[in-house]
């Protein structure tokens, strides 16, 4: 009885490590996403995207934001994302993606929202 127990108690917590599935979207056009400074009424949160953009040499300058934020929409497109949320840029350090050389990264989050239903602008 002990032993039944114990197995359907782990039964039970790997349940519930499982978690609830993500639904899937298909692939969007990177084109078409927008970048949103507040989050639309019915927009569903996907996950975060980031994107590291290096210089091809140690004494050029950083890659420009428009470089980085056409990798970011090619991420969040993958995922089915209509538009970015709260996009965030940085300039790389050592420790980060390119080492020595100067680039830029950029962070936000990649949302899903109809825009028929939704004010995006």
């Amino acid at each position: 009885m002990k032993k039944f127990l114990i197995a359907a108690l782990c039964c039970f917590l790997a349940g519930c490590a499982a978690g609830i599935p993500k639904k899937s979207y298909a692939p969007t056009d990177p084109n078409t996403i927008k970048v949103v400074k507040d989050l639309p009424v019915n927009a569903e949160l996907l996950q975060r995207v980031t994107a590291t953009a290096c210089s091809s040499n140690p004494i050029g300058s950083a890659p420009s934001t428009a470089v980085v934020l056409a990798d970011l929409k090619k991420q969040a497109a993958q995922i089915g994302a209509t538009g970015i949320y709260k996009v965030r840029y940085s300039a790389t350090g050592l420790l980060q993606k390119c080492v020595t050389l100067p680039g830029r990264m950029a962070t936000g989050l990649a949302i899903r929202a109809d825009p028929q239903k939704s004010v995006y602008e």
